[in-house]
C-alpha cells in the first residue's frame, strides 16, 4: 500500500481512498469510498481488520465461504462484490458504490414518505431478494445453500441513483437447503428491525428479511417504527403486548400487505414472491436513476 505525498490518501492498487472520512464502521470493518484512478469510477472499500478473522480458525472459514458466496450473486437491486484485495496488515472488499446514500438518509431527512413511494422502494428490496431465491448458490463444500440477510434495516438499503439496492450480505447468515431453519447465533444489531423469532432465540428462516421489511415500510409512511425498546427483550414484549397500529388511514391493500408481513408465525408470514405480485404493489414502476438531492 502507498501513501500519497502531501495527501491524507492511501492506495491500494490504482483506487485512492481517505482513510480519515470513513462511511460507516463496524466491529471489525471500516467502509469507505474510493476512486479508481484508471477509469474515475468509484467503488465502495469494506477494509476488514483480518486479526479478528484469522486468528479463529471457525471465523475465518465462515468469513472465506461468505466471500464465496457473495461472488457468485449479482443484480440489478443488489450491491455487488467487484473483488477482494488482501495487503500485509489487511483484507479489502470492493463492493458497488451507491452514489446517493442511503434509505436512513432520506427517513432523517423526510418526516414520511407517501404510500406510493414507500411500495415502490418495498418492490425493488423484492426484486433483490426474488434475485438471490432464482440463483443456484453453492457453499465452500459443494453444498447448494440459501442465503438471508438477517439484519435489514434503513442504513444497509442504498440509493444508487433514484434506485434501490439491498447492501450488507456480508452479513448474511447461510445454511444449506436441506435444513430450512436455523438457529439465532449473533447480536442482535438492530432488535426494532427483527423478527420475533429472532429476538426470542428461535430457530426462524429467510421470512425474517419480510418481516424487517415490513417494519421498514411502515416506518416510511407513518414516519415512526410500529414497536420499541431499548433492548431485544423489550421489543419483543411490546410485539406480544400491542397489535399493529395504523394512525392514519391508507389503501386496504397496502394495510393487509403490510400486516401480512408483520404476520409473528413465521410460516404465516407472507414469501417475497407474494409480495412482488401483491396487488400494492401492482401500479409501482421503478424509477429509471437520477439524483434525489
Amino acid at each position: 500500500m502507498q501513501v500519497l505525498a502531501n495527501w491524507n490518501l492511501k492506495m491500494i492498487d490504482n483506487f485512492i481512498y481517505d482513510p480519515s472520512r470513513p462511511l460507516g464502521r463496524g466491529n471489525s470493518c471500516e467502509v469507505y469510498k474510493a476512486l479508481d484512478t484508471a477509469n474515475k469510477n468509484s467503488e465502495a472499500i469494506v477494509k476488514v481488520f483480518p486479526a479478528s478473522i484469522l486468528q479463529d480458525p471457525e471465523v475465518s472459514r465462515l468469513f472465506l465461504s461468505e466471500i464465496n458466496i457473495l461472488r457468485q450473486f449479482k443484480g440489478p437491486h443488489v450491491a455487488q462484490l467487484l473483488d477482494v484485495k488482501q495487503t500485509k496488515n489487511n483484507i479489502y472488499l470492493f463492493f458497488e458504490y451507491c452514489d446517493n446514500g442511503s434509505l436512513k438518509k432520506f427517513v432523517d431527512l423526510r418526516e414520511k414518505f407517501s404510500e406510493a413511494e414507500a411500495c415502490t422502494v418495498l418492490k425493488q428490496i423484492a426484486e433483490a431478494f426474488l434475485t438471490l431465491e432464482g440463483k443456484k448458490i453453492i457453499g465452500d463444500l459443494g453444498e447448494s445453500v440459501k442465503l438471508i440477510h438477517g439484519n435489514l434495516h434503513p442504513g444497509n438499503i442504498m440509493y444508487d441513483g433514484n434506485q434501490i439496492k439491498v447492501a450488507d450480505f456480508g452479513l448474511a447468515r447461510l445454511f444449506r437447503e436441506i435444513d430450512e431453519y436455523m438457529a439465532q447465533d449473533a447480536v442482535i444489531q438492530h432488535p426494532e428491525y427483527a423478527c420475533p423469532q429472532v429476538l426470542n432465540n428461535e430457530r426462524y428462516t429467510g421470512k425474517c428479511d419480510v418481516w424487517s421489511a415490513g417494519v421498514i415500510i411502515y416506518e416510511l409512511i407513518y414516519g415512526r417504527l410500529p414497536w420499541n425498546g431499548a433492548t431485544a427483550a423489550q421489543v419483543a414484549e411490546n410485539i406480544r403486548k400491542k397489535n399493529v397500529e395504523f394512525p392514519f388511514k391508507i389503501s386496504r391493500e397496502t394495510k393487509e400487505l403490510i400486516l401480512r408481513m408483520l404476520t409473528i408465525g413465521d410460516e404465516e408470514r407472507i414469501s417475497w414472491h407474494e409480495i412482488s405480485t401483491h396487488k400494492a404493489l401492482k401500479n409501482c414502476k421503478i424509477p429509471k436513476a437520477r439524483k434525489l438531492l
